[in-house]
């Protein structure tokens, strides 16, 4: 083996295995994070050039700009101070037990994804959608969209 096909195998080896450390990362999250409901805020139900697609923005996400806009701040990232209520709805709270990481991505705060994906022909199951669930690594503030739940709080399942 040539020095170049070497540097290429290796090259590829810290490739994947830097992509399995975040697939693995990803599932521990998903399996042991803590369950989050974030209140959606008013969006264009579907986006009709994706597919069976809705856009997201989050009650939380809204509130985090307002604030960011207040203090003139210039972070790009950083953690919404978050409390929860007794179903586990997260609401801002200066100085609150937990905390939640957000990217600002066109001046718009981002929290885990801006959309939801679902199955074809399903637009209307999706509609009742008051809350995105997540589950939130308590240490880090990272937050994955699991799925989308109803003003019940109940998650909607695909049928």
């Amino acid at each position: 083996m040539n020095v170049v096909q070497l540097l290429t195998t290796l090259g590829a080896a810290v490739v994947l295995v830097g992509l399995g450390e975040k697939v693995w990362q990803k599932e521990q999250l998903r399996n042991d994070g803590k369950r989050v409901l974030l209140e959606l805020a008013p969006v264009d139900p579907r986006s009709l050039l994706q597919g069976d697609y809705m856009a997201l923005r989050f009650s939380i996400a809204d509130e985090q700009e307002r604030r960011l806009r207040e203090s003139k701040s210039k972070e790009r990232k950083g953690f919404i101070p978050i409390s929860f209520d007794v179903h586990s709805v997260a609401q801002y709270e200066n100085g609150g037990p937990a905390r939640l990481g957000y990217k600002l991505r066109h001046d718009r705060v981002w929290i885990g994804t801006n959309g939801f994906f679902f199955e074809e022909g399903a637009a209307t199951r999706y509609e009742s959608a008051r809350y995105g669930v997540f589950k939130l690594n308590m240490q880090t503030g990272e937050a994955m969209l699991v799925a989308l739940a109803d003003a019940d709080r109940q998650e909607i399942r695909d049928q």
